[in-house]
């Protein structure tokens, strides 16, 4: 294989769980989403949600993925769950970061190729 064959990847970051049949936001998430994971291995960062706390609706977007993780903005401050260590460890193996709706996060991603999405 060479470096022109190797599938590149992402690190995609989600205030919502992207549903094709949720509301404006997931919708969009998922569009995006599914659009990567054509020519792209997709890792997903996502936040649960009020109206989808049990993760009821993400059996579409586990095919799609290569790797789903669960998150709350405060725990990335709680050592014992090293979401901070393994969020450092993927944005150093992917080749694209983006960040949906989550400013605070974007501010403080360091990855040379930051896609900031508002």
């Amino acid at each position: 294989m060479t470096t022109l064959d190797k599938r590149r990847s992402v690190a995609y970051f989600s205030p919502c769980i992207p549903d094709p049949r949720g509301t404006g936001w997931e919708q969009r998430a998922f569009a995006l989403l599914s659009g990567y994971s054509a020519f792209m291995d997709v890792h997903l960062w996502f936040m649960p949600t009020i109206d989808n706390p049990d993760l009821s609706r993400l059996a579409p977007v586990i095919e799609r993925v290569r790797s789903a993780t669960a998150f709350y903005p405060s725990a990335f401050n709680d050592p014992s769950l090293g979401l901070q260590r393994r969020l450092m460890a993927q944005l150093g193996t992917v080749d694209v970061a983006h960040v949906f709706r989550l400013p605070q996060l974007a501010a403080n991603i360091a990855h040379g190729c930051l896609i900031w999405d508002l």
